[in-house]
């Protein structure tokens, strides 16, 4: 799937297949909420968060990044990951996840003098920009310059819109104030498990249509313990799940789009902080006799 020439066949978008591939179904989905995870909201933010301008300006800025971030954020962040992956297997040395998942190298991306970022534009942004906003007018050039026009506009405003609704449905999923951020790497199974429902938020859930317009991300939690899943099989399983947490006093967040939409604001304009977590290992659960919900001591 989207390999070789069927690359903008099967994937036309900014990113690379197998980048996105390495940078959340790896790095993501096995170190959730970690200083190595890429998509750890409060870290890619702090910029925004810590700058010295009015907040007006901060929602301001935080907008424009939603209109864009596909092409400002997921295509440069996925590739530099990737990038940093390959140059340590070339170089025999191990991959340090700590070390890739550097969202200041976001920029270095973009920079056509190195062959990093000859590469980026080759590979990733002229492709697909060319195609949606020059190939694709152009094929309408016979019928008039209106013509033409008409469709560049849309494609704009059919890529702001969908670059508006992924950022609504997929960064608020693991930001706020109740979510988690650990300080290390886990330990067991066990743990695992727990971080994936501490560090991630669940919409509302239920209904084919509601489901649908959520791209699925709505069950969230049930995604980050069974990542391979189907979207049916998370609609069969959330209950049982969440009536699991219930049982062993887990938190299990789960709320409107909305609201998480407003946790995740205040993150990025500095008004909210996540929780910092210690987890404990398998011997220290062990030693207190405690459940396996016990596994998680957080302090904001």
């Amino acid at each position: 799937f989207a390999a070789g020439r069927r690359r903008l066949v099967d994937w036309f978008d900014w990113m690379l297949p197998e980048a996105w591939r390495y940078e959340h179904n790896v790095l993501h989905h096995y170190h959730t909420n970690e200083v190595a995870d890429p998509d750890l909201v409060e870290q890619n933010v702090a910029p925004l968060a810590d700058a010295g301008v009015p907040l007006p300006l901060r929602y301001v800025a935080l907008g424009l990044y939603a209109l864009t971030w596909k092409f400002t954020y997921y295509a440069p962040n996925t590739f530099q990951v990737l990038r940093g992956a390959e140059r340590a297997k070339a170089e025999g040395r191990p991959v340090s996840v700590e070390e890739i998942a550097n969202p200041d190298a976001l920029r270095a991306a973009f920079d056509p003098r190195t062959a990093d970022g000859r590469r980026f534009w080759r590979e990733c942004l002229l492709p697909y920009g060319l195609g949606r906003f020059v190939a694709l007018p152009a094929l309408f050039a016979p019928l008039g310059p209106w013509a033409a026009f008409s469709v560049w506009a849309n494609s704009v405003g059919a890529e702001a819109l969908t670059n508006l609704h992924s950022f609504a449905v997929i960064t608020p999923n693991h930001a706020g104030d109740d979510m988690h951020r650990f300080d290390r790497r886990v330990s067991d199974r066990a743990e695992f498990y727990v971080r994936q429902v501490l560090g991630s938020a669940n919409f509302a859930t239920g209904g084919d249509l509601n489901d649908f317009l959520h791209g699925f991300l709505n069950y969230q939690i049930e995604h980050h313990l069974w990542p391979d899943l189907p979207p049916r099989a998370y609609q069969r399983v959330q209950p049982k799940v969440k009536a699991v947490c219930e049982k062993h006093g887990v938190p299990y967040v789960q709320e409107p789009l909305r609201r998480r939409l407003a946790q995740l604001i205040g993150v990025a304009v500095g008004a909210k902080k996540m929780l910092r977590s210690e987890t404990r290992s398998k011997a220290q659960r062990k030693g207190a006799g405690g459940p396996v919900a016990d596994v998680a001591d957080a302090a904001e």
